[in-house]
């Protein structure tokens, strides 16, 4: 079945009115699956239809602003029992009357999440800066369920899948150390020729374009094809011999992008992901930084670009 509405209400603030919409019939919040990532949430709510003449309460009433998808509805004896929704007019409508005569019934209804909702659920705690430690940089993060108790009373499974979380991790220091000075002063002797070709001074472009000349002399390859041999060194795959996470967090990339239109790596981007339930109601770990290692590779790699 797949009954779609339109709109983008979320799901965390219509708990309360979908009680309402199925009132006449026992409403219990069974569980709860949040995706942080895709700013979803699939609800399961089980209901009671008495049969006989009790089916009469009245049908169920679900307005279609509210952004739901009724994606199935089965019995206890997990019996399909789709057809039973139809449409009026701006309301998915449920006669109880139309049902088998089974008693209970489950109803999994899907919806969008706003992204600002998710930070009345989860709280994260990322760290701008990382503890040193014998060469490693290390940066602890966490996640947890804000106020655990108070969701518990509301479902008796919650489950925030996808709770990603981005660090950004420093690597300018280790290129700094490592690429040799004359490679440095390359570049910047570039930088000299830019800025006088700017300010349109003939003698200060006539002295950097000689004092770059000569410090391209001690060179291998061109600053074009070093520049891109040194952002080579800071790809994820070779970053991520490199970066490790602590459990229950799991790696999902290494960013690297943002270096796309810079000579030295400044730092890169490592996205982790967990998930929290309502036995797991929080998780901690640390993301280390192998800083001293990566700089020694640097420097072995750039060995042979004198």
């Amino acid at each position: 079945m797949d009954v779609s509405t339109t709109g983008s209400a979320s799901i965390v603030d219509v708990i309360d009115r979908a009680r309402d919409y199925f009132g006449d019939y026992e409403p219990d919040m069974k569980a709860v699956t949040y995706d942080y990532r895709d700013r979803t949430s699939e609800m399961t709510i089980k209901i009671t239809v008495p049969k006989g003449l009790s089916r009469r309460r009245g049908t169920v009433r679900i307005p279609v602003k509210e952004g739901y998808r009724i994606k199935e509805m089965y019995t206890s004896a997990f019996q399909e029992v789709n057809s039973v929704w139809t449409r009026e007019e701006d309301e998915w409508v449920l006669n109880p009357e139309n049902l088998p005569s089974e008693k209970d019934y489950l109803i999994r209804l899907e919806g969008q999440v706003d992204a600002e909702k998710f930070d009345k659920i989860v709280d994260l705690n990322v760290p701008e800066d990382p503890v040193t430690e014998g060469g490693v940089d290390k940066y602890w993060i966490q996640s947890a369920l804000r106020d655990p108790s108070a969701l518990s009373e509301i479902y008796q499974e919650l489950r925030v899948d996808n709770i990603d979380m981005n660090i950004e991790v420093g690597v300018q220091r280790c290129f700094s150390t490592a690429i040799p000075k004359r490679i440095r002063k390359s570049f910047e002797r570039t930088d000299e020729l830019i800025e006088a070709s700017n300010e349109g001074d003939r003698n200060k472009i006539i002295t950097s374009s000689r004092r770059r000349q000569e410090a391209r002399k001690e060179m291998s390859m061109s600053e074009g094809e070093l520049a891109k041999y040194l952002r080579s060194l800071a790809t994820s795959e070779r970053l991520g011999e490199y970066i490790s996470i602590e459990s229950p967090f799991k790696r999902r990339q290494i960013e690297t992008s943002s270096m796309n239109h810079m000579v030295f790596p400044e730092q890169v981007n490592v996205d982790v992901t967990t998930s929290l339930n309502l036995e797991t109601q929080a998780a901690e770990g640390e993301l280390s930084f192998e800083k001293n290692d990566y700089t020694d590779f640097l420097e072995k790699e750039c060995e042979d670009l004198l």
